[in-house]
């Protein structure tokens, strides 16, 4: 069959690893970076055929829409994948052991005295470490910069979004990884802001996310069919639902300059791991029931009675629980945790049991978990990866 030759295609097609540490992942778990330091002793999970497909096919929304992008603003449009570079500074035994580790090909970077990232946009340097002062610089290449209205000079990322992702995004909830991705592309770029201009693949709906030092807090602004413009809040429950009749959205995000930092200390841990010592897991399984909230029970809404919670058995702990989104789409979870079983559908799912924890499965979020809410039926999926 055609769909045969087609998958086979792609499971051999050579992929050739990238650099765990560049700007576009500065945001993702540290204990996953540092694996990839070390495919021999960590072998990834091979990418299935119909991920690479995902894949591809952003790539093509990227392509005609960065084209489209030139024609429509000539003159405000520019700099597309020109590289720049973000700093992060480094101790002496930190740039010691990031040189050990070029030197031994588990990071693709050079060693350049003196390095002067203005100077240098057209380098194809990925990583460049400059022993003195100690600094590590990190290529970012964003996909254009638009001389946006309203904003000035922005930093822009063309994404591709499924439902799940784009309506998170569209309800104000960005997550931490992309969030990280802006702030770094603004810094690396000195510019006040960073962009996803984001396409839903379902409906085309276009979103624009500004990640803006001119901004004070979350808003969403929807521009009608009929060109009504509504602002709402992140968080409002009218940003539940996904709009028919909405030609575009924009979601302004206020720039953390905390979260640089974070990214700084994430990329040190990685230069410092061993593959006997990693750096700490940012993320993992919940054995908090979250039905009765680890109460044990819940008051039923007539009568304020306790009821016992039949899903944790009154216990308020689930003795096994599904790996959650970003575990489940990593590669490399196997060598993380200890998967139990694994239920293969459409969105497949990897167990863990609570009792095969030991005391070295410690998580340490990068940030405080969102607030609980009522899962609807749109929202029992993980947010998809944008491509």
């Amino acid at each position: 069959m055609l769909i045969d030759a087609l998958l086979k295609s792609y499971a051999d097609d050579p992929r050739l690893p990238g650099s765990p540490i560049r700007g576009s992942r500065l945001g993702e778990c540290g204990r996953r970076l540092a694996y990839e330091l070390w495919p021999h002793l960590f072998p990834p999970e091979p990418l299935p055929p119909r991920r690479l497909m995902v894949f591809e096919m952003g790539h093509l929304v990227e392509r005609q829409l960065a084209q489209r992008l030139r024609r429509v603003f000539p003159g405000q449009w520019g700099f597309e994948q020109e590289r720049f570079y973000f700093q992060v500074p480094l101790s002496v035994t930190e740039a010691d052991a990031a040189a050990k580790k070029m030197a031994r090909k588990e990071l693709i970077g050079a060693v350049v005295p003196g390095f002067r990232p203005a100077e240098a946009t057209t380098s194809r340097l990925t990583l460049v470490l400059d022993p003195a002062p100690p600094a590590l610089w990190i290529a970012v290449h964003p996909d254009g910069v638009v001389d946006a209205e309203g904003y000035g000079l922005t930093a822009t990322e063309i994404k591709s979004y499924s439902s799940p992702g784009f309506r998170r995004v569209l309800q104000g909830r960005i997550d931490y990884s992309y969030r990280v991705q802006l702030a770094v592309e603004a810094d690396a770029t000195a510019l006040d802001n960073a962009m996803f201009l984001t396409y839903r693949k379902e409906t085309s709906h276009l979103l624009e996310l500004f990640y803006s030092r001119k901004a004070d807090h979350v808003a969403v602004t929807l521009t009608k069919t009929n060109g009504v413009r509504e602002v709402y809040r992140a968080g409002d429950p009218a940003l539940k639902r996904l709009f028919d009749d909405v030609e575009g959205i924009e979601v302004r995000h206020p720039f953390e300059p905390g979260i640089l930092e974070q990214a700084r200390a994430r990329v040190r841990r990685v230069l410092l791991a061993t593959p006997n010592v990693l750096p700490p897991r940012e993320y993992g399984p919940e054995f908090r029931c979250a039905k009765c909230r680890g109460e044990g029970f819940y008051l039923t809404p007539k009568r304020q009675d306790r009821k016992e919670c039949k899903k944790c058995a009154g216990t308020g702990w689930l003795e096994e629980t599904p790996l959650p989104f970003p575990c489940s789409y990593c590669p490399v979870k196997a060598h993380c945790w200890p998967i139990d079983r694994a239920e293969i559908a459409e969105s497949p799912k990897w167990y863990v049991k609570r009792a095969a924890l030991m005391a070295e499965h410690v998580i340490l979020p990068p940030e405080a978990p969102e607030p609980e809410e009522e899962a609807d039926a749109d929202d029992e999926k993980p947010p998809t990866q944008p491509a």
